[in-house]
């Protein structure tokens, strides 16, 4: 696989023969790609086999606070423009809206 958050999905026939084969992985943030996916995202340079390159790369906390005081942004927006290096502003926030649709809807569900 060519990335650690993988997951493969087989689907086989009655006979045990191999119908069809998918692989998804998890690219952090809640958004999830195909291996097609992935593997265009390396060809362009923005996913290198060691992790993502952004303009705001951070290991820990302390990284990031550290990173914020010295950008003058905040950690939302230095997220924000990493996230964008990835995918279009239009698909980030798609991604975004849906993860709060579920979000949403486990607050309500656990409150009724």
């Amino acid at each position: 696989t060519g990335h650690a958050n993988g997951m493969a999905f087989h689907a086989y026939d009655a006979g045990g023969r191999l119908l069809l084969k998918r692989i998804y992985y998890s690219i952090g943030g809640g958004f999830v790609v195909s291996e097609e996916e992935l593997q265009r995202m390396k060809v362009k340079g923005s996913v290198t086999t060691e992790g993502k390159k952004v303009p705001y790369p951070f290991k820990n906390a302390v990284e990031m606070l550290k990173m914020a005081a010295k950008s003058g942004l905040s950690i939302a927006d230095m997220k924000r423009i990493n996230e964008e290096t990835q995918m279009s502003r239009e698909e980030l926030d798609t991604g975004l809206d849906a993860i709060w649709g579920a979000m949403k809807s486990c607050i309500d569900r656990g409150l009724s």
